[in-house]
């Protein structure tokens, strides 16, 4: 026995130590550090979208789509980016992406031809790098996972530089900014409330934990931020003090779940809909959900959210993978990985 038990070891020692398992693929060749979602936005009739964030794919894209037309929407170009490109956002003729290192910027003046003007690395380590960016004036500010906040001067496109920073104890995942507070989601902690009066210098004000759910994204309309809330979906917390975010509620359930892997919500938006039989209106969170597809939640009364109903895949062959979405008017901008862009009245 101990002399198999020698081989074995011997055998097992031997892979380990091995080139394919001592020397990790290159980052952007393998796996991020977390969970990949899209960064999607419109500008104008321009679609501007991260495809694909997953892990094993040759080669991922800042894509430009013509929506002009919505029953037939129209690739007008795609630039090669490296790393893993998480979310985006748009400022007149720059898209700023996170490519989970670096910041980069990108000229979309021409959405036929997308050019790369500038690429800043924020950290070699990718478990510091940025996965989620919110802009204010001239400053974006991103989501550096494990390297907490920084803020990047935007004064020349060209030359952005690093000109705050802010340690969490937290992997911070997505960013959202509302005059001098900033509110970061931070996976499994909650949120994080921030004082970026002075980008130079953020300052920490209130920590509010997370009762259920992984933080991702987050959303502030009408005195509320909304969380996709990884496995719960969505939930609630009341910005009434801005300084000391209060959490409210959270969907129980979805109500609906892909049969195969369950459903993660990556992205999502809040949507203002009109209903007569609610004498007014009501507030509708839209949820990109993974495996699940496109989730709709009722946030009339954010303390106890409600699931409405769901758009999914038929069968094995329709199945989605929802990792984000924009939404303009009743029109919904569905990057689902397992096809490409879907459009959803």
């Amino acid at each position: 026995m101990k002399n198999w038990l020698t081989v074995w070891f011997s055998l097992f020692l031997g892979l380990a130590l091995s080139p394919a398992f001592a020397e990790p693929p290159p980052y952007g060749r393998g796996f991020d550090v977390y969970t990949t979602s899209s960064g999607i936005a419109l500008s104008g009739n321009t679609l501007l979208l991260t495809w694909p964030a997953g892990a094993n794919q040759a080669e991922r894209f800042l894509v430009s789509v013509d929506v002009s037309d919505q029953a037939q929407p129209a690739l007008r170009d795609r630039l090669a980016l490296e790393g893993f490109p998480q979310d985006l956002a748009i400022d007149g003729n720059r898209a700023y992406v996170v490519n989970g290192r670096d910041l980069l910027v990108v000229d979309i003046a021409d959405p036929a031809a997308l050019r790369l003007i500038h690429s800043l690395r924020i950290d070699d380590d990718p478990m510091r790098g940025p996965q989620g960016i919110a802009l204010t004036g001239n400053t974006a500010w991103l989501a550096c996972r494990r390297g907490g906040i920084r803020a990047v001067d935007l004064t020349d496109p060209a030359a952005p530089r690093i000109a705050g920073a802010l340690e969490l104890p937290a992997f911070v995942r997505g960013i959202a900014v509302e005059g001098e507070r900033l509110y970061a989601a931070a996976d499994t902690l909650g949120v994080y409330s921030v004082d970026i009066a002075t980008p130079a210098e953020p300052r920490l004000l209130h920590h509010t934990p997370a009762p259920a759910g992984c933080v991702g994204r987050i959303r502030l309309h009408d005195g509320y931020a909304y969380l996709a809330a990884g496995n719960i979906l969505a939930a609630t917390l009341s910005l009434a003090d801005p300084a000391r975010p209060q959490w409210l509620g959270a969907t129980a359930e979805r109500g609906v779940m892909s049969p195969f892997y369950g459903g993660y919500a990556h992205d999502l938006a809040v949507v203002e809909d009109t209903v007569a039989a609610h004498n007014g209106r009501r507030t509708l969170i839209v949820a990109a959900d993974g495996e699940s597809g496109l989730i709709v939640a009722d946030m009339t009364r954010p303390d106890t959210p409600r699931f409405l109903g769901a758009v999914l895949g038929e069968g094995l062959g329709g199945a989605y993978i929802a990792t984000g979405l924009a939404v303009a008017g009743n029109m919904v901008y569905l990057v689902d990985q397992s096809f490409g862009l879907r459009l959803v009245d």
